[in-house]
């Protein structure tokens, strides 16, 4: 009576291959195991490659409207197509804000725009404190770095709305809310502006205007 790995299945099927536990075996950076069908040994190797954190895919989202839009998302095509094209500055700058984006991704899920937006500007302005800093001691080369990786983030800044834009729709805000709001509604009408304005909009100047036309 045949026996073992080599005996044929019921209903004449060919031999069954099993592979062995504790046959797994890592050599060279690749993973090995062993099965036996009818008698012979067969390798199957498997190359483990971990990944580089830049090549990391973007997490994958929730259905349209689900979840918020993720400024991370554009930055991380963009670094791939800066990796391709071998523009080591465009690469060092966006990975720089691919790392910044998608650690205020983590610390707060679902983030608003207006939120991933203030993070670019904050990056702009830690930016220009390393550059006056440069100017002072006269190092151009560092002027030269911090220029390039400014004008890098403001591709990622929406339009600012002018003084003008945001006074009228501060105004208009105001005047639509009854009864009419007074301080003790600050916040909403700043949360009302903002959104109107759009991520382009800066809360702190926002914040300003609501507080001096609040009665």
């Amino acid at each position: 009576m045949a026996s073992g790995v080599g005996q044929a299945q019921a209903g004449g099927a060919g031999p069954s291959c099993l592979a062995r536990r504790g046959e797994r075996a890592a050599a060279g950076g690749k993973l090995a195991r062993r099965c036996r069908a009818g008698g012979r040994v067969i390798r199957v190797a498997e190359r483990k490659r971990a990944r580089a954190p830049s090549e990391i895919l973007p997490r994958k989202r929730g259905t349209e409207g689900e979840m918020a839009e993720f400024l991370s998302d554009r930055v991380f095509e963009d670094l791939k197509a800066a990796r391709k094209a071998g523009d080591a500055v465009r690469v060092k700058v966006l990975s720089y804000l691919l790392d910044a984006l998608r650690k205020e991704e983590k610390a707060k899920p679902n983030l608003p725009m207006q939120a991933q937006i203030a993070v670019v500007r904050r990056l702009v302005k830690q930016s220009q404190e390393v550059l006056e800093a440069a100017r002072a001691g006269g190092r151009e080369d560092a002027v030269g770095q911090e220029l390039a990786a400014q004008a890098i983030y403001g591709e990622y800044l929406p339009a600012t709305p002018s003084e003008e834009q945001v006074r009228d729709v501060v105004r208009q805000v105001i005047s639509e809310m009854l009864p009419a709001p007074t301080q003790r509604q600050f916040g909403v009408v700043v949360k009302e502006a903002l959104a109107r304005l759009g991520p382009g909009a800066e809360g702190k100047r926002v914040s300003e205007v609501v507080k001096e036309m609040l009665p």
